[in-house]
């Protein structure tokens, strides 16, 4: 529906031959759905009764005030390719960089009230993927190194001051330090306890596990994959989302040991293929495409497909 109601505003007689009209239109369109994903998000706080972030107990507030608002909060999203496609047209035109700023920082702003360090972190990394491949003039290596490391910075703060805004930690003496290395090793221990419970526990699920991905595509209280093995599987209790598998456990919670060898191979493939494609290709939607595809793809090596990939890649296309 949105795709036709911006139809008009990119009219191969107006826009095609003329590259600045092209960035006009662009502009117009990421416009409009910058407007729609923050009225979404508007209706979502309204819906949940608060902003995530702002919540006392971010940790669970995230997940919990969530719940049967799944469609809402990816609604949220629903701007970035659009922002995506205009910042082709800002590389490859060297104009139009005030609006792209604009739309960035209110795009992350939206993105992170949700209560999640991946999701503003992950737009902003695809911005400037997405320039630094389509502009003729590279993005400089100084800039790269900085913005990476205010990243890993803000990753850092961001889940220290979630960590700490559940009330059992307040009075607990850690270390940012601790917590970010905490982070590291908790798909570690995720995988030890999959590789302990399939299939002597719990049949292979045989991709039905992917399905849950999108399930927040349906009104209602939808059950995240990663919750689903943290509350059914496991029964855990902890504060914050699921227990999420990686891809390597993904594979093998799906199709045992033999078809997670196999498939890896293949994801191999895939992000070589997708990144060359990116590279090389002169459509702005395939590139676009592409590298949508492929950061995602490189971004779910973490949480696995079920929990990040296929939501995005839904709303993208």
């Amino acid at each position: 529906v949105l795709g036709i109601v911006c139809l008009p505003l990119t009219n191969k007689n107006n826009c095609v031959q003329d590259m600045h009209a092209l960035l006009f239109a662009s502009k117009s369109i990421s416009q409009i759905f910058l407007l729609i994903s923050f009225l979404s998000a508007v209706l979502w706080y309204i819906q949940i009764g608060t902003i995530p972030v702002l919540a006392n107990d971010i940790e669970n507030a995230r997940v919990e005030l969530a719940r049967g608002t799944y469609y809402l909060r990816q609604m949220v999203s629903l701007a970035v390719p659009a922002i995506l496609f205009y910042t082709i047209l800002v590389a490859k035109l060297r104009y139009g960089f005030r609006w792209l700023l604009f739309a960035t920082i209110i795009e992350i702003l939206l993105l992170a009230s949700q209560g999640y360090r991946s999701f503003p972190l992950s737009f902003l990394l695809l911005v400037l993927i997405v320039y630094n491949i389509s502009s003729p003039v590279n993005i400089s290596r100084k800039t790269i190194m900085l913005v990476g490391a205010l990243a890993i910075i803000f990753a850092s703060m961001f889940a220290a001051y979630r960590f700490f805004s559940v009330e059992a930690n307040i009075d607990r003496n850690v270390a940012a330090s601790w917590i970010f290395m905490k982070d590291l090793f908790v798909r570690v221990l995720a995988l030890d306890m999959i590789y302990e419970a399939f299939p002597y526990e719990v049949p292979f699920q045989k991709g039905l596990f992917y399905l849950r991905g999108f399930g927040f595509l349906i009104p209602g209280e939808q059950m995240s994959p990663g919750n689903w093995l943290k509350e059914e599987i496991f029964n855990l209790n902890f504060a914050g989302g699921g227990l999420n598998p990686g891809l390597v456990g993904e594979f093998y919670l799906n199709f045992g040991e033999l078809l997670t060898y196999v498939f890896g191979f293949i994801y191999g493939i895939i992000l070589s293929v997708t990144y060359r494609i990116a590279q090389l290709s002169r459509n702005s939607l395939v590139k676009i495409i592409s590298i949508i595809i492929y950061f995602y793809s490189v971004l779910a090596l973490v949480p696995g497909l079920a929990t990040s990939f296929l939501p995005i890649i839904w709303f993208s296309l």
